[in-house]
This record gives structure tokens, sequence and C-alpha cells, in this order.
């Protein structure tokens, strides 16, 4: 992942892009289940067009919860994140079909605005 922000607001960026890979790894489960358990625990849950994500944890000292939806060109999501290694806070997300993403909100109680690559 390459963009701006601190260390600790990138590793927060970083959790963000691992939370969206493993709900599209579980994907499969949602649509037949309605809920899929993340990595390291948590759950995804499909809500109609968007999956909540309840308290999912895909490393094991970072917390996420929030929901996203699916678009023709990525993914969008409102997503509150903790933990002892990232930054705390509430970010909007917008991740785009070709490997840059947007992260609008606050973390550790400071305005962010910060632009990435992935993949």
């Amino acid at each position: 992942m390459q963009g701006n922000g601190t260390p600790t607001q990138r590793r927060t960026l970083a959790v963000v892009i691992a939370t969206v890979t493993d709900q599209q790894v579980q994907s499969g489960f949602l649509e037949a289940f309605s809920s899929a358990s993340a990595l390291r625990g948590g759950r995804y849950v499909a809500r109609g067009e968007r999956v909540g994500l309840e308290h999912v944890r895909v490393v094991r000292d970072a917390t996420t919860s929030g929901e996203l939806t699916t678009t023709s060109q990525g993914i969008t999501g409102t997503l509150r994140l903790t933990g002892p290694a990232i930054a705390d806070g509430r970010l909007s997300v917008r991740l785009t079909l070709d490997g840059r993403g947007t992260a609008t909100g606050t973390l550790d109680g400071r305005p962010v605005r910060l632009d990435f690559r992935f993949g």
C-alpha cells in the first residue's frame, strides 16, 4: 500500500484493505448463509446491498465495525476502527477497481483525508 499519512495512519489503511479483502473472500458464504466469520473474529452480515461488519478482526490487534457496499466502480463504506497498533477513528472509504482509495474522517481525534494505492 502506498499513500500519504503518518505510519500509524498507513497501518490503519492496511487494516481497512485487509478487511475489505477478507470480506470479499467470504462473499460466497454471505450469499449462501447471510453471514460469515471474519478471519480472526467477528462477523460479516448481509444487509441487502450492504455488508455489515460486526467487530471484525483480520489482525490480532485491530477491530473494524461498520458497513461496506460493492458498486460497479468499487467498494464504499463507513468504518469504525479501534486497536492498540492503529489509529482509532471513523473513516468513510472508497476503493476503486483500479487500485486507488480515499479515506476521510477522523483518526486519533484529528480530521484526515488520505489518498492511497493498493493491490
